[in-house]
This record gives C-alpha cells, sequence and structure tokens, in this order.
C-alpha cells in the first residue's frame, strides 16, 4: 500500500524516510484521535511539527495498539511530519499502520 494523507483518517503504512503530512502556513490541521498497530515490540513512531517540536512519540511494548484520543481535536498549525530519522530510525515496516483521525 501507501501512505493515503488526504483521507480521514490519515493513513500512513509505508515507513523509511521523514513523510510530511500538512506543511507549516496552509492551516492548522485537528486531531482528534490517533491509532498506532505495531506488528511487533520495540517499533516507534513519532510525528513532530516542522520546528521539530514532538507532537506525538510512541514505542510499542507487549501490547501492540496504541490508541491516543485528543477529545473534541487539537488544533496543530505548525506542520506536521512523521520523523522517521528522530523515531531512532523506527523499525516500523510490513504489518505496520498508523491512522490519525481529523476533526
Amino acid at each position: 500500500m501507501a501512505n493515503k494523507l488526504t483521507l480521514n483518517p490519515i493513513v500512513i503504512d509505508t515507513f523509511g524516510a521523514n513523510q510530511v503530512i500538512r506543511v507549516k502556513g496552509v492551516g492548522p490541521l485537528t486531531i482528534t484521535r490517533i491509532i498506532f498497530y505495531s506488528a511487533s515490540s520495540g517499533d516507534r513512531f513519532a510525528l513532530e511539527d516542522e520546528d521539530g517540536n514532538p507532537i506525538f512519540v510512541a514505542a510499542q511494548s507487549a501490547d501492540l495498539v496504541k490508541d491516543i484520543d485528543f477529545g473534541n481535536g487539537h488544533a496543530f498549525a505548525n506542520g506536521i511530519v512523521f520523523d522517521y530519522d528522530d523515531a531512532l530510525q523506527s523499525g516500523l515496516g510490513a504489518g505496520d499502520l498508523v491512522l490519525i483521525y481529523l476533526k
């Protein structure tokens, strides 16, 4: 499959490089929920704004699903990037999936 950045939810299932989800200056992206499915323990996933500030960082342990609920949503106006490099070469690959739900 390939990343689907224009859907709701946004689907990230292709890993190996940084991926810009929303560029800075386009307007805020309001996230209501992030679900991170991992095929193996030890995988890492990181979202940052374009200035390098962390938005969401998860490392999988025994439970292979992380579900983060932002309630009514949080608006991120400074761009959003899946940061493969800062996730310590995240280990994400086949069988892994991130869903980002928008308001």
